[in-house]
């Protein structure tokens, strides 16, 4: 897993050999985040870039926090979205709007928990998109 934290955390990972969809939403989130030009970084967001084979087990060690619970979110995402072989789940986590971006491949490699959960949440936001 990619764990971002920081401005330079996600500059390297843009300068990695990243799939190229993972890149583009990082990017996205990048520009939307630079508006916030009164806050740090690690005061807006954190972001989690799964990878193919990383367990949940581990991912929830990373980030801190528990991200399933009997196979769905811990918490309710704010945003849901497939962009090709991606998934792209938005978690508010504070008050203040700090949050998590959860970036999940899709595919036969990726946790089978953390991917049926993805899945069954991928067209109920109002913004679902294929981009």
């Amino acid at each position: 897993m990619i764990l971002i934290r920081t401005a330079e955390a996600l500059a390297r990972a843009l300068d990695s050999p990243l799939d190229a969809v993972a890149k583009r939403r990082l990017r996205f989130h990048a520009e939307r985040l630079a508006e916030y030009d009164d806050f740090a970084f690690e005061e807006l967001a954190v972001f989690a870039v799964v990878q193919p084979g990383d367990a949940l087990a581990d991912i929830e060690v990373a980030l801190g926090m528990q991200v399933l619970v009997e196979r769905d979110f811990a918490m309710i995402p704010e945003i849901v979205e497939r962009h090709w072989c991606w998934a792209e789940a938005i978690f508010i986590l504070s008050d203040d709007g700090f949050g998590l971006v959860l970036l999940v491949p899709l595919c036969q490699d990726t946790d089978s928990a953390l991917l049926t959960a993805i899945q069954s949440h991928i067209g109920e936001s109002q913004n679902s998109s294929v981009t």
